[in-house]
């Protein structure tokens, strides 16, 4: 079961449903969210080059797609508290595309496994090796 989660973990839309996000805050305006944008940026690629290599593996990748998740678990937590600190601000409509983001982000976190799990099945994995 746990390898066949792996694709589900692992698949690059994980982080990638945040981009939209990342967008509008860009366009915001908000000098003092630049660092942190350009941060989360950074991160973004990181883990998209991640999902690539998630991809290409030849056999299930528990490892690392466990890895992906638990870390584009709190890339996707990051992004969206930055766009909650625009919404606070009042540079972003809580009825925009980063409010809506803002109110699925609890699911965001509990699909393809917990933080506890993925934690579990990472731990599992080294003990393997």
């Amino acid at each position: 079961m746990t390898e066949q989660l792996a694709d589900e973990r692992g698949g690059p839309e994980r982080v990638l449903s945040t981009y939209p996000v990342l967008e509008k805050l860009q366009g915001s305006g908000d000098e003092s969210l630049l660092a942190e944008i350009g941060e989360q940026v950074a991160r973004l690629a990181t883990l998209r080059a991640l999902g690539v290599q998630v991809a290409e593996a030849g056999e299930a990748p528990v490892r690392a797609a466990a890895t992906l998740k638990y870390l584009g678990a709190n890339f996707v937590r990051d992004v969206l508290e930055c766009a909650r600190q625009a919404t606070d601000s009042g540079l972003v409509s809580p009825e925009s595309a980063l409010g809506e983001a803002i109110l699925a982000s609890p699911g965001f976190s509990i699909r393809g496994g917990s933080s506890e799990v993925l934690l579990s099945i990472l731990a599992k994995q080294e003990a393997r090796r």
